[in-house]
């Protein structure tokens, strides 16, 4: 491990067509995002690969790099629909064994982690998702040493940094919105339908983090999930949960950070293990609670595009709809509003602008208006469900 002092000092490891990948989310370091693009004419066809980064990146836009993702999240929405970083369309767990059967392969990781402890081990913090697939192609390690990195479980030794930075910048925060009346009652509705002792995972966005408020008040619960914000915390400390909830990554306040340092209620563990479809099935009673943009009368669920504009990617619904569909006991719920936007369009409609999830594997769809439990439903008596809990003003 060497330290340098900035991203100039390895420029020639960036050169002759390499393909970079940055930590995921908030773990990606900004400051070092900036140095690329000082040095971009000395790295001549860089691929990078980023994930939900916390920031608007530097180098987004910079056309000597080429620039890809599997989830942009709010930040890069604007460059996938202007072509500016090209969507990878895949789930998780397919991120990850593109990497671990050498489908993809790194040869530059940049990390952004803690300070190195007395046994000379540093913490991934709030991001562990591929990052033991992609060092396990033994690619050349940049490590940003970081003080407001918080000190997690998932940690890997010093000595697999070849080199390393020290910026110290606080993470990018992710402030949680107020939970509105509508929200509340979607998630009033899904509680209604879990009982206690279940295995849970729960999406992001606004309707899924009022489930995830609302599970402060269930019994006997294990959380099994992608990605925890500050409605996780109030779970947590509600007292009620089996074990430690389980993710591979972490976003939130800065308060959120710091309660998430050295805590042993949260374990982060890879998404091999976190969207492993065979592992989640055999889970007895595992739910999935995710969000979408639309749904159709066949049940088919469309998180990715209205119209030709896309808003997200796959990410791990597919991973966590397929294993709670085949757990014993288990059950695939998919959450959102009956309208959207202020023109309050439906939701709910004769068929979606592009298909996520083939309704085959929905169990229920939960809107304001009420529950569609589709399970035994032939195809007519499930689109009569779903009409029945769309906006009553909408037309389908």
């Amino acid at each position: 491990m060497r330290e340098i002092r900035s991203l100039s000092e390895v420029g020639e490891k960036l050169a002759g067509g390499k393909h970079l990948v940055f930590h995921a989310s908030v773990s990606e370091s900004q400051e070092l995002g900036k140095q690329l693009v000082e040095i971009g004419d000395r790295c001549t066809g860089l691929s990078i690969e980023t994930f939900m980064p916390g920031e608007p990146p530097a180098y987004v836009g910079d056309s000597r790099f080429s620039v890809s993702t599997v989830v942009p999240g709010g930040h890069l929405r604007a460059a996938i629909n202007d072509g500016t970083v090209r969507p990878i369309r895949e789930s998780l767990f397919e991120q990850f064994q593109a990497y671990s059967l050498g489908r993809r392969r790194a040869d530059v990781l940049v990390l952004q982690v803690s300070p190195p402890d007395a046994a000379g081990t540093v913490s991934l913090g709030p991001s562990v998702g591929i990052v033991p697939q992609v060092l396990a192609q033994n690619p050349f390690v940049i490590g940003v040493i970081n003080k407001h990195v918080p000190v997690t479980n998932a940690s890997i030794p010093a000595q697999e940094l070849d080199v390393v930075l020290n910026l110290d910048t606080p993470l990018a925060t992710y402030d949680l919105g107020q939970i509105d009346p509508v929200d509340q009652k979607i998630a009033d509705l899904v509680l209604e339908h879990l009982a206690p002792g279940i295995t849970i995972e729960v999406g992001m966005g606004g309707t899924p983090d009022a489930v995830m408020m609302a599970l402060a008040n269930l019994d006997d619960l294990t959380i099994q999930t992608g990605l925890i914000n500050d409605t996780a915390r109030h779970v947590i400390e509600a007292g009620r949960l089996r074990q430690a909830v389980t993710t591979t990554m972490a976003v939130g306040s800065r308060s959120f950070y710091q309660w998430l340092h050295n805590n042993d209620r949260v374990d982060f563990s890879p998404i091999s293990e976190t969207h492993n479809v065979e592992r989640l099935a055999k889970l007895p009673r595992f739910h999935a609670v995710n969000g979408a943009l639309q749904v159709d009368l066949a049940g088919n669920v469309n998180s990715e595009r209205i119209g030709s504009r896309l808003v997200s990617l796959p990410g791990g619904l597919p991973d966590f709809a397929a294993g709670a569909r085949r757990s014993a006991g288990g059950c695939n719920i998919i959450v959102l509003r009956s309208t959207a936007g202020r023109s309050r369009t439906s939701t709910i409609v004769a068929k979606v602008d592009h298909t996520t999830l083939d309704g085959s594997l929905v169990d229920m769809i939960v809107t304001e208006n009420g529950v569609a439990d589709l399970r035994s439903l032939d195809p007519s008596k499930r689109a009569k469900a779903i009409a029945a809990i769309a906006d009553a003003d909408a037309v389908i």
